[in-house]
Order: structure tokens, then sequence, then C-alpha cells
């Protein structure tokens, strides 16, 4: 038997350092796009609202076709 395999809990062990900072990047990258959205949605309340309203009459339009 090759003993030079490692086995999957070996493999998972090695890789979790690696996904645990993967993870915690990720959640700080959204976080940070959270708030660039909330700040924008402060400054621009109008264009928000208009934008809005413009994506909900597409989606209607579409949905009605179907």
């Amino acid at each position: 038997m090759d003993t030079t395999q490692e086995t999957p809990r070996q493999l998972t062990g090695e890789c979790a350092p690696d996904a645990a900072a993967y993870l915690l990047h990720a959640q700080q990258r959204a976080a940070a796009l959270g708030d660039r959205a909330l700040i924008f949605v402060r400054e621009r309340p109008i264009t928000c609202v208009i934008g809005a309203m413009a994506i909900g009459f597409a989606v209607g339009k579409i949905a009605a076709r179907h």
C-alpha cells in the first residue's frame, strides 16, 4: 500500500486555513459592498427609487408575457 497518499481528512485539514481566510475575505468584501450601497442610497434616494420603479416595471412586463 502506498503511504505517500494523503487521506481526505489530511487534505481537509491542510485546506481549512485557506478556506477560512477566503471566507473571511469574502465576508469583509460583502460588508464593504453593503456599506457602499447604503451610502449610495442615502446620497441619491430619488435616483434609487426611480431605478427600482424602472426595474419593477421591466420585470412586470416580462412576467406578463409569460
